[in-house]
């Protein structure tokens, strides 16, 4: 179910909630099935990037800002390379995270907007041999 908030009839917040009850009041929205379309993305589309957004290990703006900054420099193909960033990110700290422990260089993860605005997603990590057991947790953030 969608929560949207609207003020003067503009859409100013959304997001997917379930209903529930609390203090014995049952608390319920408006469902729109349908996705809302709002300055020219969908509400899963704005999902998708936020997703990224957390998932990116480097530093970064706001999401609002980044999103803008994508949409803006990738105007012809963001939707399609939309659904590309989050398994790159994954697949590049996967690489980064192998080469540390074997002792390989890792540079600093770039800000997230020259990661988008040099399209880093399509950089190939090149294939390690065997995969490194790990017996500790890491923090991808700092890799």
């Amino acid at each position: 179910m969608i929560l949207e908030v609207t003020i003067n009839g503009e859409s100013v917040f959304t997001k997917d909630i379930q209903p529930y009850e609390e203090f014995g009041f049952r608390f319920s929205v408006e469902a729109h099935d349908e996705e809302t379309v709002r300055n020219g993305y969908t509400n899963e589309q704005y999902r998708d990037f936020s997703i990224f957004h957390e998932t990116y290990p480097g530093k970064k703006r706001g999401i609002e800002t980044e999103f803008t900054n994508f949409r803006k420099k990738h105007k012809k193909d963001w939707r399609i390379e939309l659904s590309k960033l989050t398994d790159a990110i994954k697949s590049q700290a996967k690489y980064n995270l192998t080469a540390k422990f074997r002792g390989g260089f890792v540079p600093e993860w770039p800000m997230m907007s020259v990661w988008i605005n040099q399209r880093r997603w399509e950089i190939i990590p090149p294939v390690i041999d065997a995969p490194v057991e790990l017996n500790k947790n890491i923090n991808f953030k700092s890799i």
